[in-house]
């Protein structure tokens, strides 16, 4: 089994959201009727930014110590490349919510340069 790493979900992120159909607003996930739902749904058909990370890294619990941390180092590299792009942290709100999909695909590519060139370690900006 190949090690996935902050660079892999980030790939996986840009390959889901490349298709703008898969991209949601305001809610986690949507079912095809645009109803809310549970990232991990069978029935969800579009994620938002952090909806996606979930559904990319996968559901895990307290015990699962290895993709809690890669669920919060894929969040943290997202949440540089808001900060560094668009002047905030608030990468669900402001970045997901009100610029919408053509800023979540410039987010997604930023922050797979930082993982890519980062080795491994995240150093978010005072």
């Amino acid at each position: 089994m190949t090690k996935r790493t902050p660079y892999s979900v980030l790939c996986g992120l840009e390959t889901l959201f490349a298709d703008p159909a898969n991209h949601s607003q305001g809610s986690y996930a949507r079912r095809a009727d645009g109803t809310p739902c549970d990232a991990f749904s069978d029935g969800a058909s579009c994620w938002c930014l952090l909806g996606g990370v979930e559904r990319m890294v996968g559901p895990f619990n307290i015990e699962d110590q290895a993709r809690m941390r890669l669920d919060r180092d894929v969040t943290e590299y997202l949440t540089q490349a808001g900060l560094e792009l668009f002047g905030t942290i608030q990468i669900a709100a402001d970045v997901n919510d009100v610029r919408g999909h053509a800023a979540v695909m410039q987010l997604i590519a930023r922050a797979k340069d930082l993982a890519r060139t980062d080795n491994g370690r995240i150093a978010l900006a005072a």
